[in-house]
C-alpha cells in the first residue's frame, strides 16, 4: 500500500470528527476496492470559495451505469456484488454517510471513475461561514 499525499491546504470549515470519518471511509474504500498493490493519492487545495480534498486510488473502478447510484443507502456498485466470502464487506452505507456529512456542511461532491482503473472523490467544502458547519439551512 502505497499512500501519496500532496497538501496545499491544511485546514477546512468543518466538523474534525465528521471529516475524520468521511476521509477514513474513502480510503477504506479505495482499499477494499483495489487489487493487491494498492496507491491511493490524498490532495487539498483552496480557491477563492472552496477548500477541496481529492482521494484518489488506482482501484477496480465503478462502472457508467453504477456511478448514478453509489451515494444512495445501502447500494453497493454491482461489480463488487459478490457473495461475502469473496466479495468486500460492508452494508452500503458509507458513501450515503459521506455524502450527507458533505451535504450538511453545505459542500458538494463528486465522483470521477474508469472501471477498472481508478476512482476519484473531490469534495468541495464552503470556506467559513457565519453559521456552524453542521446547522441546516
Amino acid at each position: 500500500m502505497n499512500f501519496i499525499t500532496e497538501i496545499k491546504a491544511e485546514t477546512a470549515y468543518a466538523d474534525a470528527e465528521y471529516l475524520e470519518e468521511v476521509l477514513s471511509n474513502l480510503i477504506d474504500n479505495s482499499i477494499k476496492y483495489s487489487g493487491e498493490s494498492v496507491e491511493i493519492r490524498i490532495s487539498t487545495a483552496r480557491d477563492d470559495r472552496y477548500t477541496v480534498l481529492k482521494v484518489h486510488d488506482n482501484g477496480f473502478g465503478i462502472s457508467d451505469k453504477d456511478i448514478h447510484l453509489i451515494f444512495r443507502k445501502y447500494e453497493r456498485a454491482s461489480a463488487v456484488k459478490r457473495n461475502r466470502r469473496n466479495g468486500a464487506s460492508g452494508f452500503g452505507l458509507g458513501l450515503n454517510f459521506v455524502d450527507q456529512v458533505v451535504e450538511a456542511h453545505h459542500g458538494k461532491i463528486f465522483v470521477s471513475s474508469i472501471e477498472g482503473e481508478f476512482s476519484e472523490f473531490t469534495i468541495y467544502l464552503p470556506l467559513a461561514e457565519d453559521k456552524n458547519p453542521m446547522q441546516n439551512g
